[in-house]
């Protein structure tokens, strides 16, 4: 069968939904919060320009991953579990350096709970599902 036929798994809606829920969170810090992004405030102007502009480009990118996750691509569920492994060390960092980002964290857990379950990982196999071989004797 197609991969544009078959049908999106929930968890697969889910994972696009987090996804968009963590843009909106990064677009919030950046406009909210500039100083939390690494003290962007107290490093000065040239600093600060290219870690905005640094962060808008993370954002850009999330963009289209979300976009290959919504079609299935499995290039995109690779570089979500890429993005995961960066964020999660620097949100570990952030964590302790005292300045916690709980929402960040509860929504890369939960990306992390759905890029693994069984009927995601089909979603995104290059291989079909009716030629996977049987280990069960």
């Amino acid at each position: 069968m197609d991969k544009s036929r078959r049908k999106r798994p929930f968890g697969v809606i889910v994972l696009v939904v987090l996804e968009l829920l963590l843009v909106v969170s990064q677009i919030l810090g950046v406009a909210w919060s500039p100083s939390q992004m690494g003290g962007l405030l107290q490093l000065g102007q040239t600093t600060s320009s290219f870690l905005f502009g640094t962060a808008l480009i993370g954002i850009l990118i999330t963009l289209i991953v979300t976009a290959g996750l919504w079609f299935l691509k499995r290039w995109a569920w690779f570089l979500v579990m890429l993005q995961l492994g960066v964020r999660m060390v620097i949100l570990l960092r952030l964590y302790y350096s005292g300045q916690p980002q709980y929402v960040e964290m509860v929504l890369s857990v939960l990306t992390v709970f759905y890029l693994n379950e069984r009927e995601v990982q089909r979603a995104f196999e290059q291989v079909p599902a009716a030629e996977e071989v049987s280990w069960t004797t």
